[in-house]
């Protein structure tokens, strides 16, 4: 019976990235996929809440109204976080609270957050969302990690700047960030 060998590339893989539209040599494949969402996730939503927050740490819900305190929001899609595309657009995600955010997952809550949204960002950009929230995206681990670095230095100057306190994860996560060098590397595609 015959071994069959995997097949060697002559040529190295090649990749291009939203932030610089240049080709690149794709290095090794990158291991820690999940854990730079996971990561990027945390940070970004604590930018959200920080966005949305007062000085004195009251935010309004986007869908409700209600003025709940800044340790009781959270970083509320309006499309999914399923959608990629949108996962980590500042336009798509808002400042919500828990009841509006978990509880009501009918779509009643949605009408008053694309209402409010409207009156926030414009009817244009909100239609911009509802339609690109279906284009398929694969973020690559690089731009992930991207993405964290920029977030981090938001929410550092946004809790100075609002004289809230990071929490111990952001403040991990800004820790691991600050000093990494980031390597451009084949996840994949």
């Amino acid at each position: 019976m015959l071994k069959r060998t995997p097949l060697k590339r002559k040529t190295p893989l090649r990749t291009k990235t939203i932030f610089d539209n240049t080709e690149v040599k794709v290095k090794k494949p990158c291991e820690d996929r999940a854990k730079h969402i996971k990561e990027l996730d945390a940070v970004f939503q604590y930018y959200i809440r920080l966005r949305d927050s007062k000085p004195n740490g009251i935010c309004q819900c986007i869908s409700c109204g209600k003025y709940v305190p800044f340790a009781k929001i959270q970083a509320g899609h309006f499309r999914s976080r399923m959608h990629m595309s949108t996962r980590w657009n500042e336009m798509n995600v808002n400042g919500e609270c828990e009841t509006c955010n978990l509880e009501l997952r009918n779509g009643d809550h949605l009408l008053d957050y694309r209402r409010n949204l409207v009156k926030k960002i414009g009817k244009k950009k909100v239609e911009w969302i509802e339609g690109y929230c279906n284009t398929p995206v694969k973020w690559c681990d690089f731009e992930i990690v991207l993405m964290i670095k920029d977030y981090c230095k938001k929410c550092k100057s946004l809790s100075e700047e609002k004289g809230i306190s990071l929490s111990k994860t952001v403040q991990r996560i800004i820790k691991k960030y600050e000093t990494a060098s980031i390597t451009r590397c084949d996840d994949g595609r």
